[in-house]
């Protein structure tokens, strides 16, 4: 298997392993699933990926979000806060072509968050 998903497999075997905290586990599990979603999409998403990915069980990702949808709107949330902070900068005087402009920075950087975003209602 070539592409990222297997280079990270091979860093993740490199890692030292350490016993980390509920917070820290679930920030990892978040991390883990934004990055399999600009991999992959909303279509090639699931908890058993995300779980391998991030090197725990999918039973323990339940644990953290309880199902796939919880954790798919956990990851939507950040990527909303992400969005929302670009369209309201603090800069009064930010022009709207600049916000737009970091709004796309955002979704180029998620490609799949515009369509979860537009469906966050759902959420």
């Amino acid at each position: 298997m070539n592409g990222p998903v297997a280079e990270n497999r091979i860093s993740l075997a490199k890692r030292p392993i350490r016993r980390m905290s509920p917070d820290e586990r679930r920030t990892e599990i978040l991390i883990t699933t934004k990055r399999l979603l600009d991999e992959v999409g909303v279509v090639g998403f699931s908890v058993e990926a995300v779980a391998r990915e991030a090197g725990v069980t999918a039973p323990l990702l339940r644990h953290y979000f309880g199902s796939s949808t919880a954790l798919l709107a956990n990851v939507t949330r950040d990527v909303i806060e992400d969005v929302e902070r670009a369209l309201r900068s603090k800069k009064t005087n930010a022009a709207t072509a600049d916000r737009i402009s970091a709004y796309m920075d955002v979704i180029q950087r998620h490609p799949w968050g515009h369509s979860i975003w537009m469906r966050s209602v759902d959420f």
